[in-house]
């Protein structure tokens, strides 16, 4: 016992840390600071699906499902503040066409008009992705469809770039996919 109590006055352990350490959840986000103040809340809608398309991929790729979308929202230095909002989806989605229409129920509840520099979207309450739960009533072929879909647009990306296969809209002129999608660790590489 005394050897013990040693080793634990001395931080000595041999157990490791993941047997030891389960985390209970986790989340999936992105953010970005605009290049300039906007009010048009059009180019903020375009902002949000494209942070929303990386946040998607990052949950494919680990095969996780989230409920819980978190928005947040910052106004520019002179008007200063922002907004920061959650929603519970009905059901755990890791598809684009499920999640944005509640990231925009929170941008249109929540936002007063005043001009918009920093956009932030993360995704939480994330299960794996075989065990989420069946709906009676909804078209399941549509459903897998949409994944599959998915899955080969994120496949497209992952083998030729991910500037390979974007948006139409994304090539606007307030967009920042292209530019950010060129970014290494948010520096230019």
């Amino acid at each position: 016992m005394s050897e013990e109590l040693y080793q634990h006055a001395n931080g000595i352990a041999f157990s490791r840390i993941s047997d030891v350490y389960i985390p209970r959840s986790c989340s999936f986000g992105k953010s970005q600071i605009l290049f300039r103040d906007s009010t048009n809340r059009k180019e903020i809608e375009l902002l949000l699906l494209e942070l929303l398309d990386d946040v998607c991929f990052r949950l494919r790729m680990h095969q996780v499902v989230a409920q819980t979308v978190h928005l947040s929202i910052g106004y520019n230095k002179q008007t200063g503040g922002g907004f920061s909002r959650q929603k519970k989806m009905g059901r755990a989605s890791n598809l684009n066409q499920d999640i944005f229409p509640y990231c925009l129920t929170i941008l249109h509840n929540f936002d007063n008009g005043m001009p918009i520099r920093s956009i932030g979207i993360s995704l939480s309450n994330t299960s794996i992705e075989e065990e989420e739960q069946m709906s009676l009533f909804e078209d399941i072929d549509q459903r897998e469809r949409a994944y599959a879909l998915a899955k080969t647009i994120d496949e497209i990306r992952m083998r030729y770039g991910k500037n390979s296969l974007l948006r139409a809209s994304s090539h606007l002129e307030h967009s920042t996919a292209c530019y950010r999608n060129g970014l290494v660790g948010g520096y230019k590489a």
